[in-house]
Order: C-alpha cells, then sequence, then structure tokens
C-alpha cells in the first residue's frame, strides 16, 4: 500500500525520475549509500532497486547520471547468494546485460573487500561493473530505484 510518506518520499527525487512503460525509475543522488543501504532505501519508497530490462532503460539512466555530473549509480542485480550468477532483486528474469569488458570480474580493490564484488553499479558510460557494496567496505554511489506506476 502507497502511504502518504512514501508518496512525499517520492516527491524529494522528482527532479531525477523518469518513466518508461509501467515503471518509475528515480536516481537517488542527494545521499549515496552503500548498495545494502541503497535497497532499503528503496523499499522506503516502495520500489525496490532498479532492474535494466533493456537498453532504452539503460540508457535513460546513464544519462541521468550524465545530466548531473555523476559517473556511477547502483541497480539492482547481484551475485552475493551464488557467485557469477547474477540475478535481479526484483525477481525479473536476467535477460539483458551491459558489462563493460573484462567484467563481471569479482576483483576487489582494497583488503576491506575481502568477499569479492556481489553487487553491479552502472556507469555514465553505460557499462557494468561488479562491485563491493557491503556496508563496511565504504562504497558509497547514487542509486536506481524503481517502482509500479501500476
Amino acid at each position: 500500500m502507497i502511504t502518504a510518506e512514501i508518496l512525499k518520499k517520492r516527491k524529494e527525487h522528482a527532479d531525477s525520475t523518469f518513466v518508461h512503460e509501467d515503471m518509475s525509475y528515480v536516481l537517488v543522488y542527494r545521499n549515496p549509500k552503500s548498495w545494502e543501504n541503497a535497497r532499503s532505501y528503496a523499499r522506503l519508497l516502495g520500489g525496490e532497486l532498479a532492474t535494466i530490462p533493456n537498453d532504452i532503460v539503460n540508457t535513460l539512466c546513464a544519462e541521468q547520471l550524465i545530466a548531473r555530473k555523476l559517473t556511477t549509480a547502483w541497480i539492482g542485480l547481484t551475485d552475493q547468494n551464488e557467485e557469477r550468477n547474477f540475478s535481479w532483486v526484483s525477481g525479473a528474469p536476467l535477460t539483458y546485460t551491459h558489462w563493460l569488458r573484462r567484467e563481471p570480474n569479482n576483483r576487489a580493490r582494497k583488503p576491506a573487500d575481502s568477499r569479492g564484488e556481489d553487487h553491479v553499479v552502472l556507469h555514465s558510460n553505460y557499462g557494468w561493473n561488479d562491485h563491493n557494496g557491503y556496508e563496511d567496505a565504504g562504497h558509497y554511489f547514487p542509486f536506481f530505484v524503481e517502482y509500479s506506476n501500476i
């Protein structure tokens, strides 16, 4: 159920919202978060971290980053349940990807990232990269949220 509080929170991000088919996509960029905390916030908005189902949505999301001079944002793709078996947190089937060259590679760059890279970011160059989104890794990025319009 969509409450007045959810609608109020969604309105805070109206400048970074676009609609494609029956879904709204929101770039939450004023308060970057870890992937885990971004997912919690997405649920507070009555949604989930965004599923990127096709090239159209991928392009629209990347253009949101470009318009704000941002380079990176979390999306709702993860392999934290089973390494190299990526899935959308929304439960949607994974039928489209846009990995950067040599990605995903599960290659962490800091000792704090010893669990590897289980979460995915979209870059302003339209490509995807696996990254460590656990809270204790300290990687805070803007993020895309999706919610249904029906």
